[in-house]
């Protein structure tokens, strides 16, 4: 692996080469594993990518309780579970669940507009 580091280092014009550039080519060279290549290379301890055990995520908490309590806005959802209202909708929209309308069941204050207001 020091070939690598040594030809990636020392260019007469100069040029930075990533630490990434480097592990794509000895994984390409050496008929290597992406992991191992980033492993030896750029120092990435194996198994980094692809922690997540199937049902532990984020979106499965957010399905679960969005699933639990449709009365929530996003954001309500979101400060429960610790993350962004923006991630709330994105979970929401890959799975296939349409927009929320805000209005339904809002009951106006001004007359004109609600006429059973009691």
């Amino acid at each position: 692996m020091k070939v690598f580091r040594t030809f990636g280092n020392s260019n007469p014009a100069g040029i930075i080469i990533n630490d990434g550039w480097i592990a794509l080519a000895a994984a390409i060279i050496c008929e290597m594993s992406v992991d191992e290549a980033l492993h030896r290379v750029c120092g990435i301890p194996f198994g980094r990518r692809n922690q997540r055990i199937g049902g532990c995520g984020i979106s499965d908490k957010i399905l679960k309780l969005y699933w639990e309590k449709p009365e929530l806005h996003n954001s309500e959802i979101a400060s429960i579970i610790g993350c962004t209202r923006e991630m709330v909708r994105i979970v929401l929209r890959k799975h296939g669940i349409p927009k929320r309308n805000k209005w339904e069941g809002h009951i106006s204050l001004d007359p004109r507009y609600y006429k059973n207001k009691q």
